[in-house]
């Protein structure tokens, strides 16, 4: 039977897949009422715990998740569920900085993995950026390293494992680059691309070439070398420009060129290259992109214009599709926006939508 929780946050997906910007937010808070109301014998049914997950995921109730989850997995769970409640668990952990718990939650979900699943399904233990940057944030990171090996001896590349190996040849670059170990990160990041020739004829190669060179800019900006970054930049651009309408479309969210304008853009923006940057936001806006395209579009156009009613509309149009409300303290710690931090209408901007 499908409860008010489920409708109401299956609803808010589906409007949020057509247009974040109109999507009805009170249907967020008819659902977290919804759960609150659920009765103790219903609150862990599994339907139930995924469509929370996805609430507290828009809502930000990263401690909420975690809570909810350790309760969930404290029962006798069928394999799949297990494997994304512990996914879920580490990942919101991670996302509140929790370095030493996310550590101890991912060595135990890959220890867990070994015994339950298949070894191609060990990747996804692993792959997670951002979880593994906790590893490197708790001094760990040696502790990460050496379980890639371990899964390249056990988990061969091939059609049914080619993604998750992106993900994770990617994070390694991430976290080696964070580490300013220059020259392994440049190298894991040749891995990156270097799956996209592998199979040529996978649907995803051409994304998989241009996150391959946005990962090489990613360490360039660290190590300062900026004729390096501004080349790789430079065939970013043309692949962007030549990039296939046929493959344009990925299975969920925004299409995979507006997503690939976004991270480039992103790369130009660490590097301070705010009017190249700007130019890709502004094309990655054209589709149904987040809230974060507009917040660092607005920090670009007032590090380089200066033009105050553009960053108010920027943070408008982010604070439309962010129902968590948390646009305005997102802006004002970016550097490029700290002279606005005490402007009340800007202020009322971003907070409006």
């Amino acid at each position: 039977m499908t409860s008010d929780l489920q409708r109401c946050v299956a609803e808010y997906e589906r409007q949020a897949a057509a247009d974040a910007a109109t999507a009805d937010h009170s249907l967020l808070a008819d659902g977290l009422t919804a759960f609150e109301r659920l009765p103790p014998d219903q609150r862990l049914a599994t339907e139930n715990v995924r469509a929370a997950v996805k609430l507290f995921s828009r809502l930000r109730k990263r401690a909420e998740t975690v809570d909810l989850l350790t309760e969930y997995l404290a029962q006798d769970l069928e394999t799949d569920d297990e494997e994304w409640a512990r996914w879920e668990r580490t990942d919101n952990l991670a996302l509140m900085r929790r370095f030493e718990e996310t550590v101890e939650a991912q060595r135990d979900d890959y220890a867990w993995a070994k015994e339950r699943l298949e070894p191609h399904r060990w990747l996804r233990v692993m792959y997670d950026g951002t979880q593994a940057l906790a590893w490197w944030g708790s001094g760990r990171l040696d502790e990460w390293l050496a379980i890639v090996p371990e899964l390249r001896a056990a988990v061969p590349v091939d059609e049914r494992t080619r993604e998750s190996w992106f993900h994770l040849n990617r994070t390694e670059a991430a976290v080696l680059e964070r580490d300013e170990r220059i020259d392994d990160a440049l190298a894991a990041a040749d891995r990156v691309g270097a799956l996209a020739d592998h199979f040529p004829e996978w649907d995803m190669a051409e994304m998989v070439r241009v996150e391959g060179d946005l990962t090489r800019m990613s360490v360039l900006t660290r190590a300062g070398r900026g004729e390096e970054f501004d080349a790789a930049a430079d065939r970013v651009i043309a692949r962007l420009a030549d990039f296939p309408a046929t493959r344009t479309v990925a299975p969920d969210g925004p299409n995979q060129y507006a997503v690939l304008c976004h991270n480039a853009a992103a790369r130009l923006y660490s590097a301070k290259r705010y009017k190249r940057a700007a130019r890709l936001f502004r094309e990655a806006a054209r589709a149904r992109t987040p809230y974060l395209t507009y917040i660092f579009l607005a920090a670009c156009v007032w590090a380089g214009a200066k033009d105050r009613h553009e960053v108010m509309d920027c943070l408008r149009e982010a604070a439309k599709r962010d129902p968590s409300g948390s646009v305005w303290q997102r802006a004002q710690k970016l550097p490029e926006l700290a002279d606005l931090a005490d402007d009340e209408e800007v202020k009322a901007a971003a907070e409006r939508g």
